[in-house]
């Protein structure tokens, strides 16, 4: 995410990465299914009709506010202050 790229995920079913690659617009998952799921997202990820600049800025902004360096020690930080 922080480059940018769109996400291409399979994870178990009910898994909350699922709701939040949807949600924020960043990709496709496949929830459980096998290869051919994740092919089928593959390609519709692909389509010339696809424009990946959307997936490109919700990406990182999604990393931005989720996994950046600076929101997870200041997520650490807050932990440790409670503690």
């Amino acid at each position: 995410m922080h480059a940018g790229l769109p996400v291409l995920a399979r994870v178990n079913p009910g898994n909350d990465l699922a709701e939040l690659i949807r949600s924020n617009g960043v990709g496709r998952v496949v929830e459980g299914g096998g290869i051919e799921a994740l092919m089928v997202q593959l390609r519709e990820m692909v389509m010339p009709e696809a424009d990946p600049s959307l997936a490109t800025e919700r990406s990182r902004l999604l990393y931005e506010r989720l996994f950046s360096p600076a929101t997870v020690a200041s997520r650490i930080a807050d932990q440790l202050a409670m503690a």
